[in-house]
């Protein structure tokens, strides 16, 4: 895909943007180099090539976004149901129960007894299942969290319309303004259906551990090693790795720190050049 990215023969070497891969029993791993292309043709890279992972859209879309899309449901819909029982249990004579401990006490007796503990036997059809739907994205079955923010959506009357479309607007915008990972529309093989670099998710490999091609990786012996797959091409390259600095350049630290940072190179410059403080 000439916008996104190109196809590179196997004698031009690693450069900065470029997609590995790796293959495993446990599932492929994909990356994009980092690394300075001056760094690397001045050698300046110590041996190693630093690479950002980056995930199918799918995959992203499982174990990043409907983890946070839970948590925001959760805290929505458990404000509804503390207001129901909390009116319940002040007119018995009880304590409010607080979010946390309402989510603890259903996951652990369930939904039906927890209606029955609570005595609640004029519960609304639709309070019900809202209980129902916070006790299905709450508890720790082996659902995935896609599967779970999917199944709860009808009980509280979210439309899968609208899941998918936060969704989509997730990927293109982040929810912030301030995104710690980059959409690409298209990659090749897995990534086809769109993926997502994860700029905080940072690694390194070793020269001798990433090929220009599979094949090269094949006749040395190393068919799990890391080889290239594509390369960004220029502007979509310079878009991520300017993403990815101003994500890091943003994290500042509070004036206690650097206080303690001033007065501790002071006294390790001292220590090393033998001088009392």
């Amino acid at each position: 895909m000439d916008i996104v990215y190109k196809l590179l023969s196997d004698d031009v070497p690693i450069r900065q943007g470029d997609i590995i891969k790796k293959k495993s029993r446990a599932g492929n791993t994909f990356g994009l180099i980092i690394t300075a292309d001056c760094d690397i043709a001045k050698r300046k890279h110590g041996n190693h090539y630093t690479w950002i992972e980056i995930l199918p859209a799918k995959s992203y879309i499982e174990s990043k976004w409907a983890p946070e899309e839970i948590e925001k449901t959760k805290k929505k819909q458990s404000t509804a149901i503390l207001e129901f029982v909390n009116k319940k249990l002040k007119a018995k004579g009880f304590s409010n129960l607080t979010e946390e401990r309402l989510i603890n006490w259903l996951v652990e007796v369930g939904v039906e007894r927890f209606i029955s503990k609570l005595s609640l036997d004029d519960c609304p059809e639709e309070m019900k299942n809202k209980i129902i739907g916070l006790h299905a994205i709450s508890n720790q079955s082996d659902t995935s969290p896609l599967e779970k923010i999917r199944a709860a959506a009808p009980l509280f009357k979210i439309n899968i319309e609208n899941l998918i479309e936060g969704a989509r607007k997730h990927l293109v915008k982040g929810d912030d303004g301030f995104p710690d990972f980059f959409f690409f529309p298209s990659l090749p093989e897995e990534l086809g259906g769109g993926c997502v670099a994860l700029l905080r998710h940072i690694y390194s490999v070793q020269n001798e551990e990433i090929y220009t091609c599979e094949a090269n990786a094949k006749i040395d012996d190393r068919p799990n090693s890391f080889y290239r797959v594509c390369r960004l091409n220029d502007r979509v390259k310079y878009s991520v790795v300017q993403k990815t600095t101003f994500l890091f350049s943003r994290i500042g630290m509070t004036s206690e720190f650097e206080s303690l940072t001033a007065t501790s190179a002071e006294q390790s410059a001292n220590k090393i050049f033998e001088r009392d403080v």
